[in-house]
């Protein structure tokens, strides 16, 4: 990673993606590419995945880390989406998997939990008062 190549990764959240690339590309006319993409190079151009995870393994040890895959954080937001309680449909659809049976065996070792907790939290909310005696009649 150059000096120069830091700029390209300056983030200013107070100013929402869509309207800093349409300022970008409104300045650099026909010199913007419009590819539709949330991460590109100053020109709006596809950025390489090889050079994303090379940033991203930078940014972690700079940090002082322990080394981690940028692929990691993917599969780490959705064990916490389902571990909050996210329905799978969810997940399958953040995650852009093409059928939830993909979403299911990749996180089926999450799943027992889930449902178990789910159980019980559908055991509290039924009432647990002694049913009345009635006298036979």
């Amino acid at each position: 990673m150059t000096a120069n190549s830091k700029s390209a990764f300056a983030c200013n959240f107070s100013e929402p993606i869509e309207a800093k690339q349409r300022r970008i590309g409104l300045a650099l006319g026909e010199h913007w590419t419009d590819s539709g993409l949330v991460f590109t190079n100053p020109d709006g151009t596809f950025l390489h995945p090889a050079y994303v995870s090379d940033v991203f393994c930078a940014i972690v040890a700079a940090a002082g880390l322990p080394p981690v895959r940028l692929h990691d954080l993917r599969h780490g937001a959705a064990m916490l989406m389902l571990a909050a309680g996210a329905d799978l449909k969810v997940v399958q659809d953040l995650l852009g998997h093409s059928s939830i049976t993909i979403t299911g065996d990749t996180y089926a070792h999450v799943l027992p939990e889930l449902v178990r907790d789910s159980a019980e939290a559908a055991a509290a909310i039924v009432p647990r008062q002694a049913c009345p005696m009635r006298s036979a009649a």
